[in-house]
This record gives structure tokens, C-alpha cells and sequence, in this order.
């Protein structure tokens, strides 16, 4: 009994995970939304071509219009909604495009004629980006963009070009304006000018949906908070407030936690007697709050460096990552031809290491069939090889480049319908391409895929088709990708965390199809046609990934941590070119045209389990 409980002790010291806070966090969404709502504020709902009160009573209708919804605003006593509809007029001198802007609330609507470059709720096209747009409650427009903030006529530029902006607003009305640089540089906006504060972000952070403002109009300040990520040890909300009198800025952690990821989304509000923050807890999927009496007595607590931080304020140099896993692969073509395949599932066992140096690290994986001693169709056993390479800081600061290789054989049997076809054949696969992992796990990507398998090829001439026995039909794609990926993600972001998951990806690209020679020539004699030059087709990619897993980081060794994942995955790729038909009066077809649908699917279930410092 004494050994169990100096071993508990020993694991609750390695796994105590630290949390710095101001004041307590409160579970739940709590915005000027969310207050409104509560004070039963009268509101709005309005669409692209319609307005309805809250009862759900058409105000007004702009059905058969180019009519579009710009934003919606609430304030304490009032709901307003900004339309721009624009119609083509012809004058002397040629079409010009017309504009009518509109501001409709539920007691009254006021329309204003005018062109793009007149008009009272006219405001300056923005050259660049625009982040967000609002309607004052006089029914003036505001824009903020790369440039800065265009309120009506008026311009405010910024010091630098803007990646990222937002507005704050009270129910009375009064505005303030957020944003920041590509240099990570943060500065408010007070409907004067724009102020540079003296925080800045971290480099490698994120920058997505990171900032909030709100205009404190009766003690002439302006609150702004700002998600902050250094590492998954060092993250969470840092709020600011500027004293417009005396041109003090002040700022630190309102949360810095090791166990969660709070921040996500930050929101500021003014009630009665508290500043209230909201951030996204992305640890539990859930919005929590934040209640900071009006009267200042937090601002001894905002600190630069929370205690359990003790100068952690840099990345790690190095990185390794060992890691174990088994998978089974089932490849499932689909087409609409008389070929079926019957493809051994494939049991592999996987091992592969990770490394990063600074901004570089590398991965080299080896995956090995095990269905020779499973009994699989074929004795021929196949394998796979993946490299991984992943580069920090190429397209952005805060993404990862992450390119790779994988390689391998599988093999089957080809049946034809009635006992024509029966052949064995070991299909290489090959896929290279490049993800740019975004914040919180989203990518984009270009995928490279090649691969041999035995078809059935059809081809058209004069609207008639000729059909050939492939033995060695090569597929080749590219395609362009975007998906999110959960453990890019929980690796970023994450010490702990326990939870199921579900990963996608799509993609749109092209296909080229070769043949072999036996094919060309029956084709052409049979079509009495030359072969095509170019067989192509479009390509649908798709992928799904739903499991359950499991992460866990030790501070006290300098992040070292273990990671399991287990779940089903499954991989698509669909080709298609459309089959021609001939039309009454037509002319007899020059050349022979490609036709395909086919639909490959590669899936089953995985296991992972990692090692990482």
C-alpha cells in the first residue's frame, strides 16, 4: 500500500499541469449578444432578399433585386440592417451600374439613391482585404481593411498594412477598431486615430481570429484582448486597456494555462459592473467567461510572466518524435464496367521517427505487410515507405510546410464477368505532395498520385464504343487539397487531452491515363482510328478520419509526452470523363474520345502510438 501511494505521488507530480488566472473562468458564452438577448432587446432578422421583425413578420422584400445583406447591428433600443442593391441603367453615354443603400430597422426603413460615388451611406471602396464592416446606429457605415478604417467618407490609414482587424462597439453607439501587422504589431483605433500599444505578438503565434476592442466612452479608455500562443505550454488571453488622458498602456494575462487552450475567438463586453471576456476553451469545446470588476482592482494581477512560466517565453530547439503502428488497408475499386478486383486486405505494421531542429524536422516512416503470414491472396508481400518533411515558416510564421512521400505494392486478382479475365497483378502505388498546416489543424495542399492497375478501357467513335482488356492501365493525378488535420493540431496546441475526432479532406484536380500497347492497337483496329493522344479526366479527391485520441506532455522533462491515436480511415479518389452521345443531325465523330467512372476507395482501421519530446 505504501509503494502505491509513492507512486501515485511520483505521477501526480509528473503529470501536475499549471493555470494562471486573474480572476476565475465561467463556463458559457457571455457577449453583448448574449446580453442584449437577455435584456430582451428588440431585434431583427434579416436575410440577403428579406427582413423580418422578431415575430417573424416580413418588413420588407427585395425578392428579383441584386440585393445584397452587408451586416446587421443591435444596440439597446434598436436593430439595423444595411443593404446595398445595384441595377444596370443605360444613359447617353453608355451602361453605367446604379446603387441604392439601405437602412431598415423595425419602425422605419430609409433609402438613399445614389451611384458608387455619392450617397450619405456611401463609404470609400477599400483597396485591399476587407476584415469586417459594421453600421453605426445613425446609420453610418463602417469598413476596416488592409489600409485602415473607412467610416463614410472618411479614412483613417493605418501605421502599417493591416493582416487582421476587428470592431468593438457599445449599445450607445461608440466605436473603437482593432488590428494588427504582419510584424505581429497590435494598435487601436479611438474614431480619431489609430495608437500603436506596446504589445506585440509572438512571431510563431497565431493570427486568425485573435482580437477584440470595446470603447469604455465614460472613463475614456479603450479595452482590447488578444489570443497569445508562444508554445502549448505558454498560450491563452492577454487583455490591454489604454487610457486615452494619459496615453498609458497596460497589459498581461487575463488566462495562461498549460492544461487547456482558452482564446480562440476573444470577445470584449461592458456591463454595469464588469468587463467581461470571452474566449473559445478549445481543450473542451466549450466557451468560457471572464468577470472583471469595472473598478481596476485586476490590474495588479496582469502579469507579463506568470509564476509556472518561469522564463519559458522561447520555442525549443529540438524536437523528436518515435512513434509505432499498425494499420489495415482494403483497396475498393468501383467502375461501371464488367471487371471486378479481389484485393488481399493488407495488415501493416509501421515505424517511423520525427525530428525538428530549430524550424526543420524530418520524418522517415516504413510501413511493412504482413499479409504474406495472414494468408492473403498473393504470397507476394508488399510494403510501403513514407518520408515526411516538415518546414516552419515558408508561407507564414505560424504554418508548417509539411511535404511527403509514400511508395509501396499491392497485390490482387482481376476477375472479368463469365471467367474471361483472371489475372494476378501487383499494383505500385506512389503519392508526393506538399500540406501547409495552418492554424488549428487546417491545410491546404497540391497531391501527386500514380498508379497501375488492370481496366477496362472504353473509348468513342461515331458514338460507338470500343472496349479493350488494359493489363496495365496507369492512373496519374494532381489535385489541390484543402482538409484539417486534428493531430497537427493537438500537437500544436495541446498537453493534455483525451477526446474523439473527426478529419476530412477535399480536393478537385486532373487525371492523365496511359495504356499499354496491346490496348492501343485493338482499339484501332477495331475503330479503324487513330488512338487518342491525350486520355484525361477530372478527379475528385476525398478522405475521412474518425477516431479517438489520446496526448499527454510532461513539463517536467521539457515537454516529452505520449500519444496514442486509434480509429477508421478511408481514402477516395473518382474519375471522370462524360460518355458522348450522339445528337439527331450530327456529323460522324473524327477521333475516338476517352470515356471513364470509376471510383477508388483505400480504408480500414489504424493504430498509432508516439513518443515525443
Amino acid at each position: 500500500m505504501k509503494l502505491f501511494l509513492i507512486f501515485l505521488l511520483f505521477v501526480s507530480q509528473v503529470f501536475s499541469v499549471e493555470e494562471y488566472s486573474i480572476v476565475p473562468s465561467h463556463l458559457g458564452k457571455n457577449d453583448r449578444n448574449y446580453y442584449l438577448k437577455k435584456e430582451k432587446a428588440p431585434d431583427l432578422k434579416a436575410y440577403k432578399n428579406q427582413i423580418l421583425d422578431g415575430n417573424g413578420k416580413v418588413l420588407r422584400s427585395y425578392k428579383g433585386q441584386n440585393t445584397a445583406l452587408s451586416v446587421t447591428t443591435r444596440y439597446q433600443n434598436l436593430t439595423l440592417s444595411y443593404y446595398r442593391t445595384y441595377y444596370i441603367r443605360t444613359y447617353a453615354d453608355g451602361k453605367g451600374r446604379v446603387s441604392t443603400y439601405t437602412v431598415n430597422t423595425g419602425n422605419y426603413m430609409t433609402d438613399n439613391f445614389g451611384n458608387d460615388y455619392s450617397g450619405k451611406y456611401r463609404v470609400s471602396r477599400a483597396k485591399g482585404d476587407v476584415f469586417e464592416q459594421q453600421i453605426g446606429k445613425d446609420g453610418t457605415f463602417y469598413q476596416i481593411a488592409e489600409e485602415g478604417i473607412y467610416h463614410n467618407r472618411s479614412f483613417f490609414p493605418s501605421f502599417k498594412k493591416l493582416e487582421d482587424g476587428k470592431f468593438g462597439f457599445d449599445l450607445n453607439g461608440n466605436f473603437a477598431g482593432i488590428g494588427r501587422d504582419e510584424d505581429g504589431n497590435v494598435y487601436i483605433w479611438d474614431t480619431k486615430q489609430w495608437i500603436k500599444t506596446s504589445f506585440v505578438l509572438n512571431k510563431y503565434g497565431d493570427k486568425e481570429n485573435i482580437l477584440g476592442v470595446y470603447p469604455d466612452k465614460q472613463n475614456n479608455k479603450i479595452y482590447y484582448v488578444v489570443y497569445q500562443y508562444i508554445d502549448s505550454y505558454n498560450k491563452g488571453i492577454i487583455f490591454g486597456q489604454y487610457d486615452l488622458e494619459t496615453k498609458k498602456d497596460t497589459y498581461g494575462w487575463i488566462i495562461n494555462s498549460e492544461e487547456r487552450n482558452v482564446g480562440f475567438s476573444p470577445s470584449i463586453f461592458l456591463t454595469k459592473n464588469w468587463i467581461v471576456v470571452n474566449g473559445e476553451d478549445s481543450s473542451n469545446e466549450k466557451y468560457v467567461h471572464f468577470l472583471l470588476p469595472r473598478d481596476g482592482s485586476y490590474e495588479a494581477s496582469l502579469l507579463k510572466e506568470p509564476p509556472h512560466l518561469k522564463g519559458r517565453n522561447k520555442k525549443k530547439d529540438l524536437d523528436f518524435l518515435v512513434g509505432l503502428g499498425t494499420s489495415t488497408l482494403y483497396w475498393t475499386p468501383y467502375t461501371d464496367d464488367d471487371i471486378s478486383y479481389d484485393i488481399s486486405k493488407s495488415l501493416y505494421t509501421k515505424q517511423y521517427m520525427q525530428g525538428r531542429y530549430k524550424d526543420y524536422k524530418i520524418a522517415i516512416s516504413y510501413l511493412k505487410n504482413e499479409a504474406e503470414s495472414q494468408g492473403g491472396l498473393t504470397k507476394k508481400a508488399s510494403d510501403f515507405l513514407d518520408l515526411l518533411v516538415d518546414v516552419n515558416d515558408v508561407f507564414a510564421p505560424e504554418t508548417t510546410l509539411q511535404i511527403y512521400r509514400e511508395s509501396g505494392n499491392i497485390n490482387g486478382v482481376a476477375k472479368g464477368k463469365g471467367g474471361a479475365i483472371n489475372k494476378e497483378f501487383s499494383s505500385k502505388i506512389m503519392r508526393i505532395g506538399f500540406k501547409n498546416i495552418k492554424e488549428r489543424g487546417k491545410y491546404w495542399g497540391v497531391d501527386y498520385s500514380t498508379y497501375k492497375i488492370p481496366t477496362i478501357s472504353h473509348f468513342t467513335n461515331d458514338y460507338t464504343s470500343y472496349s479493350a482488356y488494359d493489363p496495365s492501365t496507369t492512373f496519374k493525378k494532381i489535385s489541390a487539397l484543402w482538409g484539417r488535420d486534428t493531430i497537427a493540431h493537438i500537437q500544436r496546441y495541446e498537453n493534455s487531452f483525451s477526446k474523439p475526432f473527426f478529419d476530412w479532406m477535399v480536393g478537385i484536380g486532373y487525371s492523365s491515363i496511359d495504356f499499354s500497347q496491346e490496348t492501343k492497337k485493338q482499339i484501332e483496329a477495331d475503330s479503324n482510328e487513330d488512338f487518342p493522344s491525350r486520355a484525361n479526366a477530372l478527379v475528385l479527391d476525398f478522405a475521412f478520419k474518425a477516431g479517438y485520441v489520446k496526448q499527454k506532455k510532461i513539463k517536467k522533462y521539457k515537454g516529452a509526452g505520449l500519444s496514442l491515436d486509434v480509429g477508421y480511415k478511408l481514402q477516395g479518389i473518382h474519375y471522370y470523363s462524360s460518355r458522348a452521345e450522339k445528337q439527331e443531325g450530327e456529323e460522324k465523330r473524327k477521333s475516338l474520345l476517352f470515356e471513364i467512372s470509376r471510383t477508388d476507395l483505400w480504408h480500414g482501421p489504424y493504430f498509432n502510438i508516439n513518443i515525443s519530446y
